[in-house]
């Protein structure tokens, strides 16, 4: 699975809760490329688990876009100037 989160107004940060709503690694900051987030996973068990949208500065809010896709996406980098 393969979350993006994309906003231009804040340092995008994402992670995932998992059944018993503990936290499962791995937790993303930049690798969406810029100051957006691209987290990889695959879920070890089954049962619910949630998105976590936030920020890296915890003042700051915003519009964002969030998508799920099944399966890897292919990695872009730039640099985040926020």
């Amino acid at each position: 699975m393969t979350i993006d989160l994309v906003s231009d107004v804040f340092d995008a940060y994402v992670f995932l809760l998992g059944p018993g709503l503990e936290r499962e690694r791995p937790q993303d900051d930049d690798s969406g490329g810029s100051c957006n987030a691209r987290l990889t996973a695959r879920l070890p068990q089954t049962g619910d688990y949630y998105v976590v949208v936030t920020s890296s500065d915890k003042f700051r809010t915003g519009a964002f876009a969030l998508s799920v896709t099944a399966g890897a996406k292919p990695q872009s980098l730039a640099p985040c100037n926020r």
